[in-house]
């Protein structure tokens, strides 16, 4: 690890110099060759581009080079085009007016490269204002003469990337690859170690160990994810670029099934399993640790072999890692035989005195989906035979949902070296359908109109149900003491439809698929909307305008943006000309605009600190370099560089680093800029046109359509709880449902499609809650980031625990309808059914408790009068109806719409214990059923393998899938104190939910 941090160091330190070395290429042909100088205008710039440009490897220098020229050269071209009819000298009107307008077109497609935007805006902006002052301008060879700062730039930019020997990310990336593929192959050995512990201390010991080996593992594979995106803009061979591309997929996949076993061990449950079942697997998993740490050593130098000695490695590691395969395959169905078939009784089984109980929960007793602070089952009603089936359901499932994993990585690891899939058995069916986790840039770039062709979620209150209306018979979740506990929470919903369809409709959620010989799969409420049998070209022609629009990022809020980022060039542009008189120097207003803009408002108000500053650092140290040095030229050049090296690796800094930037290519402009008037008052005219250009801009973003960060992550925080949702019903509906074949492999493809639409929505809602928390409180409540962070935590988890239930769902496609497939799911589909209604209708009510705050706090003060009504009594003494229309005029209170009547100690509610308790009851009874009917005939097979692992890591998914809902519910009213401190201190002391609960009992007796 140490070493990992210490090559990162001088990887840094190397791209720094190279930054530098750029500057001083760009400063000795300005000096000594005049031709250069005399093609283009305003030669500074070309210091800030090759300072902007400059990377870690020539692909992100390609990268940044294409970006900046594909935007700025099209917006030079159009103020060719312009001054060809406004012929100079042009007034101050009609030049603010120029760059205004300019400024609009180039910010309104928001997919493009985000450095060509900064470039091309404070370079059109410096075409237009010397239009204004210069009368003799050629308005020909003028604007093509501003490209030529950018070329210079990137050409510098270039080379310093190849001299004094390439910088390449193939290297880069093969590098990386080896120290991922080492860090994985170790953290596989510390959980395998963990699952094969004798005793809680051991376990303990190797738990903590894996901990850390997973995150320094997590950290290398981010850095090769960063690296191998740069793989394409680099020239070379096609098919390495493919290999590297390949086994960083497949190292993603192989951390994701890692991550799976570590939710299995926080689960603290190993040692509750049959010792039998642990004792037989650690010979066969300590092989698969072995083989598995070849593969991956041999995949990560793969290309780096002789094809005949890559051949003969290939079949030599195949061979063994078949045998392994079918070796662990073997053992794992011997070891369930004598564990479960044959005695294999659970360490300290039997019944026990609830006080003992109650101490094994709080060892033990935390969910398996998290990292998150642990859900304690105390419940003081608890029987001995509870406790017993609790802990046998528990060390079952968490061993089967390892174990799964751990056939998965090993499925993971062949595809790495066998590229034909000739190897894989049917239990490893899912690594046949591409890598497991999509790369980063994939993610984000495919967020397209996949889910078109899917249908409009059901309601919470249509959820799948075996009974129409919820699970019924002994399996229904048991209502609160009074009846009405489920009945207000739909009332809840129903209160809240009108605002939640202001979302729904902007996605299409449904993944329920039916058989080809159904009626449609679109409810009849979307077919209202789609478009004729036989359109006309004018409808055809606007179609298909809105849909490249569309996919270029045109869209209202887009166009607002781009009118402020207008506005924010037109007052610097006219301050600026202003306050500084000189042509030479009044441009520097609109280039700070230009080059501050965000994505969006927070990075921005951070960004415009940090240039002011990073200017201020900059102008000083140029004066004071110049004064030492007097002006002599290789004086400047020498000076120039150890503060630009400084400065490009404090660029590093979350905190600082674009203040490093600027100050490195401010002082590269003052140093090398050679002008003949006073440097002092150039750098005292360069730091008053930024601090113009910074207030225009936080002027124009406070007033005109303010937009903060917080509104945005919390649509963002909503859209995605709409798609865990769904997603959880899709999931469920495929095992719950009689579909064919077909159908479900349908639908696993479609689930898996949405999972990854989720995880870039994640890292979407990762960076504005990074924006939101660099934003100006105000007058605004201070920004809850903690408790954003523990949610988009807490989404992330359920996330991966429905990676895993795709993967299940992959798993025994083909074995959906065999026999014991069906007795598995026949008894548990009424139970299934039960426990994803309360996800469902819980995620749901936050959703709606999170849409009612985005949509304005004018509703706040009716909640306050529906509190009160509430507590008179006078809604509960109505009929039916005239609750219901009583409740759709006046909303209730966010934390009423969270409200359980009953919660445990740790404040889960005691409705969803029920629901889990009685789920693992049946799951138990199920499963012992069809181990006794195996016991009865002599020499009858135990349920396959496949079956049972891929089942048991369903149940355990959708387990501690319920756990991290009600941790989400406990997040997000967290949430709402944070965000409504006063009312809801208030809401405490005047309408607790204890006096509530207790007048409603009271108005029913």
């Amino acid at each position: 690890m140490h070493l990992t941090y210490e090559k990162r160091f001088w990887s840094r330190a190397g791209e720094a110099l190279r930054t530098g070395f750029a500057c001083l290429l760009v400063g000795i042909m300005l000096e000594y060759v005049p031709a250069v100088k005399d093609l283009m205008v305003v030669s500074v710039l070309s210091y800030v581009i090759a300072v902007l440009v400059s990377g870690p490897t020539l692909g992100t220098v390609i990268h940044n080079a294409l970006g900046l020229l594909a935007v700025a050269v099209p917006g030079l071209l159009s103020t060719l085009i312009v001054l060809q009819v406004l012929r100079p000298p042009i007034s101050k009107v009609t030049a603010v007016a120029c760059i205004g307008v300019s400024s609009y077109f180039i910010t309104y497609l928001s997919n493009t490269n985000l450095l060509g935007r900064k470039s091309a805006l404070a370079q059109v902006s410096i075409v237009y204002i010397y239009a204004h002052y210069d009368s003799g301008m050629n308005v020909v060879t003028f604007p093509l003469r501003m490209i030529g700062p950018d070329i210079l730039g990137v050409a510098m930019g270039i080379v310093a990337t190849l001299i004094p020997f390439p910088r390449l990310a193939v290297w880069e990336v093969r590098s990386s690859a080896k120290s991922a593929a080492r860090g994985t192959s170790e953290v596989l050995n510390s959980v395998v170690s963990a699952f094969s512990a004798a005793d809680a201390s051991s376990f303990g010991s190797m738990y903590l160990h894996s901990k850390m080996l997973a995150k320094a593992s997590r950290e290398i594979l981010a850095t090769l994810k960063t690296k191998q995106i740069n793989l394409t803009w680099e020239p070379g061979s096609k098919r390495t670029r493919s290999s590297l591309k390949r086994t960083t997929k497949i190292l993603s996949g192989l951390n994701q099934h890692l991550t799976g076993m570590e939710m299995a061990m926080e689960s603290g449950h190993f040692l509750q399993a049959p010792a039998t079942l642990r004792t037989l697997l650690r010979s066969p998993l300590e092989k698969v640790v072995a083989v598995s740490k070849a593969l991956l050593q041999c995949g990560a130098k793969m290309a780096e072999l002789d094809p005949s000695e890559r051949k003969l490695h290939k079949h030599r590691l195949l061979d063994e890692a078949k045998a392994v395969q079918n070796l662990f395959d073997q053992a794992l169905s011997d070891a369930r035989r004598k564990a479960f078939y044959e005695g294999g009784a659970i360490e300290g089984e039997g019944p026990r005195a609830p006080e003992i109980q109650r101490v094994n929960g709080n060892a033990n007793g935390h969910g398996g989906g998290g990292g998150g602070e642990g859900i304690l089952w105390i419940d003081h009603r608890e029987s001995g035979d509870s406790g017993y089936v609790k802990r046998k359901f528990r060390g079952r499932v968490s061993s089967y949902f390892f174990l799964f994993n751990m056939q998965l990585y090993l499925s993971e690891a062949l595809n790495l070296v066998d590229t034909d899939h000739n190897t894989a058995t049917k239990m490893h069916q899912i690594a046949m359908f591409g890598p497991s986790m999509p790369d980063l840039e994939e993610s984000i770039h495919g967020r397209t109109s996949a889910l078109e062709s899917m249908g409009l979620s059901r309601a919470v209150g249509q959820a799948p149900s075996s009974n129409g209306g919820g699970a019924g018979g002994e399996e229904a979740p048991s209502p609160s003491p009074d009846g009405k506990e489920s009945g207000n929470r739909r009332r809840s919903a129903a209160i809240f439809s009108e605002d939640a369809v202001v979302v729904e409709d902007q996605r299409l959620v449904s993944l329920k698929r039916q058989c080809s010989h159904r009626h449609g799969v679109l409810p009849s409420k979307l077919k209202k909307g789609t478009a004729p049998v036989n359109p006309s070209a004018v409808s055809r022609f606007f179609s298909k305008a809105h849909e490249i629009l569309h996919k270029c990022g045109a869209s209202r809020a887009q166009a607002r943006r781009s009118f402020k980022i207008a506005l924010s060039m037109v007052m610097a542009a006219t301050f600026g000309n202003l306050i500084v008189s000189q042509e030479a120097h009044s441009f520097w207003a609109t280039v700070t605009v230009g080059f501050i803009i965000g994505n969006y408002q927070g990075g921005s108000w951070r960004i415009s600190s940090l240039r002011l500053q990073g200017t201020v650092l900059g102008a000083i140290y140029g004066y004071l370099a110049l004064r030492v040095s007097k002006n002599h030229s290789w004086a400047n050049l020498l000076a120039l560089i150890p503060w630009v090296v400084l400065s490009s690796f404090v660029r590093y800094s979350t905190a600082y680093g674009y203040s490093g930037l600027v100050s490195a290519f401010t002082a590269a402009v003052l140093i090398l800029g050679g002008f003949e008037n006073d440097i002092r008052k150039y750098a005292m005219d360069r730091i008053t046109e930024t601090f113009v250009g910074v207030l225009s801009f936080v002027f124009v973003e406070t007033v005109v359509f303010p937009e903060r960060a917080v509104l945005l992550v919390r649509k963002e925080l909503v859209s995605s709880l709409i798609g865990l949702r769904d997603c959880v019903a899709a999931i469920v509906a495929v095992y719950t449902e009689q579909e064919c074949l077909d159908c479900r492999s349908i639908a696993v493809h479609e689930i898996k499609e949405l999972e990854q639409q989720l995880r870039a929505s994640f890292v979407k809602q990762s960076a504005l809650r990074a924006e939101a928390c660099l934003e100006p409180d105000l007058w605004f409540v201070p920004f809850p980031g903690e408790v954003y962070s523990n949610l988009i935590a807490i989404e992330g988890r359920m996330l991966d625990l429905l990676f895993f239930m795709v993967c299940s769902l992959h798993a025994t496609t083909e074995d959906c309808l065999t026999e014991q497939m069906q007795k598995l799911l026949e008894p548990l589909r009424t139970s299934l059914t039960a426990l994803q209604e309360e996800v469902l209708s819980t995620i749901d009510s936050l959703q709606q408790v999170l849409q009612l705050k985005v949509q304005g706090t004018g509703k706040w003060s009716r909640m306050k009068e529906f509190l009160k009504d509430l507590k008179r009594g006078s809604s509960f003494n109505s009929d039916v109806e005239d609750q219901q229309q009583q409740q759709e005029q006046q909303p209730p209170h966010p934390l009423l719409v969270l409200n359980h009547p009953y919660r445990h100690v740790d404040g889960s509610p005691l409705n969803l214990k029920s629901t889990m308790d009685r789920f693992e009851q049946s799951f138990e009874d199920t499963v012992e059923d069809l181990i006794a009917s195996t016991k009865l005939l002599p020499g009858a097979p135990i349920i396959s393998n496949s079956v049972m692992l891929s089942f048991g890591s369903l149940t355990f998914s959708l387990h501690s899938l319920l756990r991290e809902t009600v941790q989400l519910e406990k997040a997000v009213h967290e949430l709402v104190q944070a965000e409504n401190p006063w009312s809801v201190l208030d809401f405490w002391d005047t309408y607790s939910v204890t006096q509530l609960w207790e007048q409603h009992s009271s108005v029913k007796a």
